[in-house]
């Protein structure tokens, strides 16, 4: 999918998947940076999209943004606690986030 194909789906966006789909289509263009936007749209029109909430958080954990990250994976398992892969990457955030506290106190 081309960029322009993904802002022309973008645009008749009607469903959570549709935000997914076009994030996805960004990120396998090396654009990860550029889902974000996309995504935090889906979860404003989509608050209670438990999907919506764990794909967010896990692009901004791909892009080193894990407050960001483990805001959004809280949010997923408000929504549906029992999440094991929201569960798994919260773990993997809240380890990455100490890592950095760690090496900013050396």
């Amino acid at each position: 999918m081309s960029k322009t194909e993904c802002r022309d789906f973008f645009e008749h966006a009607v469903h959570p998947s549709t935000y997914i789909k076009t994030a996805k289509g960004l990120r396998n263009q090396g654009l990860e940076f550029q889902s974000i936007p996309v995504l935090k749209e889906g979860v404003a029109n989509f608050p209670r999209d438990h999907i919506l909430w764990y794909t967010l958080g896990k692009s901004l954990f791909f892009l080193d943004r894990y407050q960001e990250s483990g805001h959004a994976l809280n949010k997923c398992l408000e929504i549906k606690p029992n999440d094991e892969q929201a569960k798994n990457l919260r773990t993997r955030v809240y380890k990455k986030i100490s890592q950095h506290e760690r090496a900013y106190r050396m």
